[in-house]
């Protein structure tokens, strides 16, 4: 999925591991190997300015892994039948149009946004070292992007862009 070998995927892994940036989670059987889980100890974040000075095609490969990620967690899920009856299940989406400063004022309300919901992970992170609850394995993704395509055509309901 990612276009390296399983030896350097491996490598990076052990390099991870061995500084502090990842730690061993658990091994579970499938099929006839042991798939080994590994969890951020730092989940890595980016602010605007240290993203923009980053090179672009090192952006872009960040880009590359995050997109690729949302959308293996979704559809996985989506086969697996998690949406099904998950009752706090929320997707949406929403074609806008916006002046430059509407555009900012996006980016920054999903910034905000990104703030408070690692706020609440820490939070009920602190509630179940307490209780001793088990935690939920939620995935949470918002984006915010510039089109490649012209925008929908205005007065389609939903009903009918689904029948499409």
């Amino acid at each position: 999925m990612i276009g390296t070998t399983v030896s350097r995927v491996g490598n990076h892994i052990k390099y991870l591991l061995d500084n502090g940036g990842i730690e061993f989670v658990g091994i579970e059987p499938a099929r006839n190997a042991n798939e080994h889980f590994y969890r951020a100890v730092e989940r890595p974040f980016l602010s605007d300015e240290e993203a923009r000075a980053l090179p672009t095609k090192t952006r872009r490969r960040i880009m590359g892994i995050i997109i690729q990620a949302i959308m293996a967690e979704v559809l996985s899920a989506f086969r697996a039948r998690k949406l099904d009856d998950d009752e706090h299940l929320w997707l949406g989406w929403r074609a806008l149009s916006v002046d430059a400063q509407g555009q900012r004022e996006i980016a920054e309300e999903k910034t905000e946004s990104y703030e408070r919901i690692v706020d609440i992970e820490a939070r009920s992170a602190n509630r179940m070292a307490e209780s001793g609850e088990t935690p939920l394995s939620l995935i949470v993704a918002s984006m915010s992007f510039i089109r490649s395509r012209a925008g929908r055509r205005r007065g389609r309901r939903l009903a009918s862009q689904i029948a499409e």
